[in-house]
């Protein structure tokens, strides 16, 4: 009985370690007034010094706006080259540098790309200065789709 109950034990363990986990996440934030909710669908590199996030934001001007992230040294630069490889095709967009220098704001062109290649589910390395992250496209066509559905309205508002 011992034995069985360790190989069963042992094939759950592999079972669990052997799934593929999709770094594609999404959030929502509901607020009472609409022009405060807010949701996203986000890439978390797991290199936190030289990977680079990514962040999908639905707008009214654009349907998507598309930002990188990045955690350790700020860049200087007001506009970024975005180099981009996608499946062995090579390609360049541009990025326009936020306040603070860890967050750029990608432009149409390049934020439509990255969706074509993601829906796709394909395989695309984001370079820029000093940083660089491979982001697979699995799982992100599922989490893109809970940015159109709506949000829940809240039940309860509180008096504070």
């Amino acid at each position: 009985m011992k034995i069985y109950n360790l190989a069963l034990l042992l094939n759950a363990g592999l079972l669990i370690s052997c799934s593929q986990r999709t770094q594609w996440a999404h959030e929502k934030i509901h607020a009472s007034y609409h022009a405060f909710s807010h949701s996203k669908v986000y890439y978390h590199s797991p290199d936190s010094v030289h990977g680079v996030d990514l962040e999908f934001i639905p707008t009214k001007d654009f349907p998507v706006k598309g930002y990188l992230f990045i955690h350790s040294t700020p860049l200087t630069l007001n506009k970024i080259t975005v180099c981009l490889t996608i499946e062995g095709e090579e390609m360049q967009g541009e990025a326009f540098t936020l306040q603070g220098g860890q967050r750029f704001l990608l432009s149409d062109a390049t934020v439509l790309c990255l969706l074509e290649a993601f829906a796709a589910e394909k395989k695309v390395d984001i370079a820029i200065p000093g940083y660089h992250s491979t982001i697979s496209g699995k799982g992100f066509t599922e989490q893109f789709r809970s940015l159109k559905r709506s949000f829940m309205k809240n039940p309860f508002h509180l008096p504070f």
